[in-house]
């Protein structure tokens, strides 16, 4: 059994081994022309403390040839009357999901078909656009059949601890997913800094099949890299998102999550998804326990070493986030984070969870 921990955590620390590795920057070609038209797609529901801001900063970004398309989700509160705002404003179509459509899904589908531009962009509605954000992206996607993704980072908030764990865990993701793009491929797509041709709508529309809550992102990703279509992850180009202020909406937010992953198709993604789950699982039960059954002290050794890998990971990813959280921060991340990663995936897919006045069941 010792020969089998060992190799279990050898494995651990061989699939989070990229993230080690030296991020290969992409450097497009300097696009100085605006000739590429760009839709800038925006699916909102329950945004109204934050939807005029994200408006407002894609409005000025720099890029000037764009339309932006905002598709309401049947909100309950008052984002309808702040969209209203921005009635008539050239450049900005402000839409309304039907009865009976519902979820972010349809509501990127719609902005799809109505969309003019040739580059389609894909982003939510709490995030920070940088200056320059879409200059880059017509400029690593111009004539291009290609998934783009960009990373996206947490904004530290008010420093309290769920936060700075989110800040830390956005900052870890974007660097893992970083190291395998050098290597192979991105194992991830987050919606919220995606783009893709128009020419491309139809083929990545595979990922209809997946019914889950969410902007498919993943899905669209595993559908790109079937039909071997080009996928690239650009890490400079970040847009930042602010952290979930509670508990509750965090673990509910990280269920929506990995309720996906019981649709990933066996592959090169769902096998690093599952051997870092796996990972976490073997410390937070299966070390202790066989601490206790054995009282060899080997299997503590393992536990620590596990801690190690987290802390060596984690530290790389926090000291690139500004403001930088701290070692402290990521000392005490790495010990809570297996523990939380484990209680949110079993009740994730044996439970139901609420997201944005919505109950999903199993």
């Amino acid at each position: 059994m010792i020969l089998v921990a060992t190799a279990l955590i050898m494995l651990y620390l061989l699939v989070n081994a990229p993230a080690l590795l030296m991020r290969r920057a992409i450097v497009p070609p300097k696009v100085e022309d605006e000739s590429v038209a760009v839709t800038v797609i925006l699916a909102v529901r329950n945004e109204e403390h934050c939807v005029k801001s994200v408006v407002q900063n894609l409005i000025e970004q720099n890029y000037r040839n764009k339309e932006i398309i905002i598709v309401n989700d049947h909100s309950t509160d008052g984002t309808a009357r702040e969209l209203s705002k921005f009635d008539g404003i050239d450049g900005i179509k402000i839409l309304h999901l039907e009865e009976g459509v519902v979820g972010k899904k349809a509501a990127i589908r719609y902005g799809e078909q109505i969309a003019s531009g040739t580059l389609i962009v894909v982003t939510d509605a709490d995030v920070v656009h940088p200056q320059g954000w879409l200059h880059r992206i017509v400029s690593c996607n111009s004539g291009k059949d290609q998934l783009y993704g960009g990373a996206v980072l947490c904004q530290a908030g008010e420093g309290t601890f769920v936060e700075r764990i989110q800040q830390i865990e956005f900052a870890a993701i974007a660097r893992l997913n970083a190291g395998y793009s050098n290597l192979y491929q991105p194992i991830s797509m987050n919606a919220a800094n995606m783009a893709y041709s128009r020419d491309l709508v139809t083929r990545l529309h595979e990922s209809d099949k997946y019914d889950y809550p969410g902007g498919d992102d993943i899905f669209k990703l595993v559908t790109a890299q079937r039909y071997r279509i080009d996928t690239v992850f650009d890490s400079e180009n970040p847009v930042f998102t602010a952290p979930e202020k509670t508990w509750s909406s965090f673990v509910n937010q990280r269920k929506r999550w990995i309720s996906k992953a019981r649709a990933y198709p066996a592959g090169f993604m769902s096998g690093i998804t599952a051997i870092i789950g796996a990972g976490h699982i073997f410390q937070v039960i299966f070390l202790p326990a066989l601490f206790v059954l054995s009282g060899n002290f080997y299997y503590v050794g393992l536990w620590l070493a596990k801690y190690v890998i987290d802390v060596l990971l984690l530290s790389l990813a926090a000291f690139e986030t500004r403001p930088s959280p701290g070692f402290i921060s990521v000392l005490r991340v790495a010990l809570v984070y297996p523990y939380l990663a484990v209680y949110i995936g079993i009740t994730a897919l044996t439970g139901s969870y609420q997201w944005k006045g919505r109950e999903y069941e199993r």
